[in-house]
């Protein structure tokens, strides 16, 4: 944990990516090779989805931000440049664009989350009672499936 902490305290993928690299662990160069084969407008993205949800006061706000971003993913190159690596092709070579983080254009995740006018979800109140009910719910499930396993 405390590698993440120090890691995921920085503000770009690419000082996220050099102290994990100056890490001397399995995991930390593990990290690194997964994440020089992700999509690095992908990266940009998830990174600022993460520190806005980190200073969001809301679910609410969060899941617009996803939902936001998601739909202007979906006319994205790198969204049927994946498809076409990991599935049509299955070469596992994806050739995004652009192809590093530093060619990720600032102007581009900020246009990409803002999104791209579609209507946004609305998150009617949830009321009081059915949200103890529904924990209650749940935690009498959690429990009788524990107490099946342990069987």
């Amino acid at each position: 944990k405390p590698l993440l902490d120090a890691a995921m305290a920085h503000d770009r993928v690419e000082d996220i990516i050099v102290a994990l690299e100056g890490c001397d662990c399995e995991f930390a160069r593990r990290a690194v090779r997964e994440l020089e084969q992700k999509s690095p407008t992908s990266l940009r993205l998830t990174h600022e989805l993460l520190k806005r949800a980190s200073r969001s006061d809301s679910l609410q706000s969060c899941l617009v931000n996803e939902f936001r971003v998601a739909c202007r993913l979906l006319h994205s190159h790198d969204l049927f440049e994946g498809i076409r690596a990991a599935i049509v092709d299955k070469d596992r070579k994806p050739r995004w664009s652009p192809a590093t983080l530093a060619q990720v254009e600032d102007e581009t995740i900020a246009a990409m989350l803002r999104g791209d006018g579609e209507a946004e979800p609305v998150f009617p109140p949830w009321p009081r009672a059915a949200w103890r009910g529904w924990r209650a719910r749940l935690e009498t499930d959690g429990e009788s499936r524990m107490d099946e396993r342990a069987q």
